[in-house]
Formats: C-alpha cells, structure tokens, sequence
C-alpha cells in the first residue's frame, strides 16, 4: 500500500492541491506555473547580478600597487616554471638550486 499525497498549499496563489509530484510547489494552473518560474528566474538573476556587483566592487577597491606586485609575483612565477629544466642564466650551473637574479 502507497500513501496517498497530502495536500499541500500553492506558493503563487495559496490554495490546496493535491501535488502529482513529489516536490511540485504550485498547483497545476499554468499561470501559477509560470509565475512560479519568473520568479524563480528573477531572484536566481538577482543573486548574479549582486555576486558580479561584490566581485567588481573589490577589484576596484584594490589599488595599483598591489595589483603591480601580484602581477610581478605571477610572471616571476611563469618564469621559473618555464626554465626549470635549463641551468642558471648567471653562472651554468645545472643544479636544481633556486638562484635569485644574478645570485
């Protein structure tokens, strides 16, 4: 024997329905359907537009300096990513050694 569905109240326009399915939240009115779905949309669209709003707001507020120093710090890194294999530009020597410019 199944349960039978209880019923359950409408999220657009509160009246009782009796859900086809298991975590239907409205009843089966189209306008309440695609109410339902705008909604949903419209927050969900929201949510973007404010996390692309906090996003943008913290890079400006960082100022050049910084932004210069991660950027430095990024290419050095590249740098000694690229010629890890090769020896030391200063000296030859093909150690596995981190060397600083001009050591």
């Amino acid at each position: 024997m199944s349960k039978l569905p209880k019923q359950k109240t409408c999220k657009i326009c509160k009246d009782k329905f009796i859900p086809i399915r298991e975590l239907q939240p409205t009843c089966t009115r189209m306008d309440c359907m695609i109410d339902y779905a705008n909604n949903t949309l419209r927050k969900s669209a929201l949510k973007q537009q404010k996390a692309r709003n906090k996003a943008i707001k913290e890079f400006k507020s960082t100022d050049r300096t910084e932004l210069q120093k991660k950027a430095i710090k990024a290419f050095n890194e590249f740098i000694r990513l690229r010629d890890y294999h090769l020896a030391c530009i200063s000296c030859g020597t093909p150690k596995d050694i981190q060397y600083h410019s001009g050591h």
